[in-house]
């Protein structure tokens, strides 16, 4: 209606799907795990301090694990591909939505980034659904983020369960 609204932040889920001056993502092979385990689902994880300090990844979630396959680190200023890692994440035991993850991954530079993020708010579907994150890494202290999860009944059933044994 003709009114402008300063905006003054970072975002990752901006949905401008235009070309990026980095290049597109390298994407790992995919096994025949992959096609084959029926499971289904991502994990989309990221966390922002400024212009200099990020990350993202992107999991294809199974029931054994969680596997990093792309992403993006920018350390320093300096950004680069993010090509491999794993992903934790630990649910709620009744609920089944994300109360914390912990993120190991490697970038194509040779640098490491170990994230542990701590959910805030949820807008649950259903799914571990989407959440509003805080996140701590390699020297950062606090950083906002997000994290959307979605994956297949099989694994938030073993989520919950795994939620629940930790629980005791």
């Amino acid at each position: 209606h003709g009114e402008s609204i300063a905006i003054d932040c970072f975002a990752v889920r901006d949905r401008s799907w235009g070309p990026r001056p980095q290049g597109r993502p390298k994407k790992r092979k995919s096994t025949d795990h992959d096609q084959l385990s029926g499971t289904g689902g991502i994990g989309y994880s990221y966390g922002t301090v400024n212009e200099r300090e990020a990350f993202l990844v992107y999991t294809v979630p199974t029931l054994d694990s969680d596997q990093v396959v792309t992403g993006f680190l920018i350390r320093d200023g300096v950004y680069s591909h993010i090509i491999g890692g794993e992903r934790k994440v630990a649910v709620d035991p009744e609920h089944g939505w994300v109360r914390t993850i912990d993120v190991e991954a490697h970038d194509d530079l040779g640098r490491t980034i170990k994230a542990h993020g701590e959910a805030q708010s949820w807008f649950f579907k259903g799914n571990p659904g989407d959440c509003q994150m805080w996140w701590w890494w390699d020297g950062v202290d606090r950083a906002v983020g997000e994290d959307q999860s979605y994956v297949s009944k099989r694994v938030r059933e073993k989520w919950i369960s795994d939620a629940r044994a930790a629980r005791g």
